[in-house]
This record gives structure tokens, C-alpha cells and sequence, in this order.
């Protein structure tokens, strides 16, 4: 059977696949657009994302303290993922990755950091580098949260736990006084709610602690102490509010 178009003789078969041909081509094509729309829509969606959370504020911090302090603790009730460990004290670095929390209702992003143990030597410094790890932290982080034991600290006597305490914070100081990052330090009295069970009062507890440190290099630091819990949902509130004010 044959079939004549514009003057020209052709077959049935030829007709039906130039018409089934045609209607592929024209198929292809607006799957072609479809996808095309699709790209652009997905592009518009990643930009407006990152567009969102580059004005999302942002800082790094590290969390600093003793053995024992609440360092993990706090960094897991504000969200960062951490493995688990069964022992008593961070042994190694840990590493986390930037998590949101939310600063009086607004979202707020912690950065990317590290979890540390809390023994001496990555705070010494090696007299083959030139800045020990403690000056790499306070110069580099935006906030230096610093957790020490209240119930540990106001022991009478000789204490040892207080004076590593106070020793670490000299260091920092004199390194935040170096590059004017001063206001970035920020104090915690840890365990507040075991000091509050054996009756103990926190406006109490500050003063008496500001007067142990009276006349130490790292005074200035203690204006704005505060004594939380890390268990506590408020105090863990306050402190992610102190990151950001």
C-alpha cells in the first residue's frame, strides 16, 4: 500500500514511522524542558538554602575544663553527635560536626570542633613549636567555654583540682589578653545541682569563689560566672545563649 504526500509516494509503514518518529522527537524535547524545569527549580531551592543559612549566625567554640568538668555532657545536651563511651572523661579528640540549636527562638549554628579530653598535655607547649595548642584554640575560636567542678573548687585546704584549674586559666588569659579576646572566655561552675541538693546557695557559691580568686591573673574572667548543670534544659539554654551574646 502506498500513499502519496506533497507528490511524493510513500508507504504506509514510511508514513507511520515518520509520524511516530515526529511525536518521539517532540516527546524527547518536552521531557527534555521537563527536566531543564526541574534543574532550575532544584538550583533555586539550594541557593535559597544556602542563601537561608549563610544569614543563619554562626561561631566555633571549644570547651575547655578539667577531667570530670562536664565537657562531654554539655556538648551532647546542645546537640553535637559524639560517639558513645562508657569510661569517665573524654581520652581522646572527638570530633563533631556543625549542628543548629536554637538561640531565643531564632536558629544558631555551632561549627565544626572537637571534643578533648581533659589532661595536661595539649595545653603544653613544645619548645620545637611555636605556639602551643592552647594559643591555637583561644586565637582561632570565636568562644572558649570554659567548665570547672563548683563542688571540687571551693574545697577549704590545699586543693589541687582548684590550682590546675587556675593554673590552665592564667594560660588562657594571658593568651586572650595577647589578641584581645578577653569577652570571648566564658565561665561555668559545673554539677550545680548536686552543690544545690547538699544546700548549698549559687549567689553564695559565686562570691565565695570570686574571693578565692582574688588577685589571680585570671580574676577578670570570673565576672560573669555562672554555676549551671549540664542535665539542666535551662542552664544548658543559657549557656548556648552566652555563645551568641
Amino acid at each position: 500500500m502506498s500513499l502519496t504526500l506533497f507528490g511524493i509516494t510513500i508507504t504506509t509503514v514510511m508514513a507511520k514511522a515518520a509520524y511516530y518518529g515526529t511525536k518521539q522527537m517532540i516527546d524527547n524535547y518536552k521531557r527534555e524542558k521537563e527536566r531543564e524545569r526541574r534543574e532550575r527549580e532544584r538550583m533555586k531551592a539550594k541557593l535559597d538554602k544556602e542563601a537561608k543559612e549563610a544569614s543563619i549566625p554562626s561561631r566555633s567554640i571549644y570547651v575547655l575544663g578539667l577531667k570530670g568538668a562536664g565537657k562531654t555532657s554539655l556538648l551532647l545536651k546542645m546537640g553535637a553527635k559524639l560517639p558513645d563511651t562508657t569510661t569517665n572523661g573524654t581520652l581522646r579528640i572527638e570530633k563533631y560536626q556543625s549542628f543548629k540549636i536554637k538561640v531565643k527562638g531564632e536558629d544558631a549554628i555551632i561549627k565544626t570542633g572537637e571534643d578533648i579530653g581533659g589532661g595536661e598535655s595539649f595545653i603544653t607547649t613544645d619548645k620545637d613549636v611555636k605556639e602551643s595548642d592552647l594559643q591555637r584554640i583561644v586565637k582561632t575560636r570565636d568562644v572558649i567555654l570554659y567548665l570547672f567542678d563548683v563542688n571540687e573548687f571551693i574545697k577549704e585546704g590545699h586543693n589541687k583540682e582548684r590550682e590546675e584549674n587556675l593554673a590552665r586559666l592564667k594560660n588562657i588569659f594571658q593568651v586572650a589578653s595577647d589578641c584581645n579576646k578577653i569577652g570571648s572566655i566564658k565561665l561555668f561552675a559545673t554539677h550545680g545541682n548536686s552543690f544545690l541538693n547538699s544546700g548549698g546557695e549559687i549567689n553564695d557559691v559565686i562570691s565565695r569563689i570570686k574571693e578565692m580568686v582574688r588577685d589571680y591573673d585570671s580574676e577578670p574572667l570570673f565576672d560573669k560566672l555562672k554555676v549551671i548543670d549540664t542535665n539542666n534544659h535551662n542552664d544548658v539554654q543559657l549557656v548556648k545563649e552566652s555563645i551568641f551574646s
